[in-house]
């Protein structure tokens, strides 16, 4: 699929009535309440693992503000390339 169909069914769907979210948005919303303290720490991990910028803020949060350890990322592995895929 090209960017251009990609972009021009994005644009159908929103003609629709529906509403384009991310991943973390939705997660976000799942949580709801910060409260919850049964899910915030596994959420809080996938945010700081998998969401880039945020997952930076959160980190610094939690290193700076909150005085907590650092985060031990895991250690990523590129893998070798094998073949050329056409």
């Amino acid at each position: 699929m090209s960017q251009l169909a990609h972009d021009n069914a994005m644009k159908r769907v929103v003609q629709a009535g529906a509403k384009p979210v991310t991943s973390l948005s939705v997660m976000l919303e799942w949580q709801r309440d910060w409260a919850h303290k049964e899910t915030y720490d596994a959420v809080m991990d996938i945010v700081k693992n998998h969401y880039g910028a945020y997952g930076i803020g959160v980190e610094y949060v939690y290193t700076m503000v909150h005085g907590a350890p650092a985060t031990k990322f895991p250690e990523y592995e590129v893998p070798a390339a094998v073949g050329v895929h056409k």
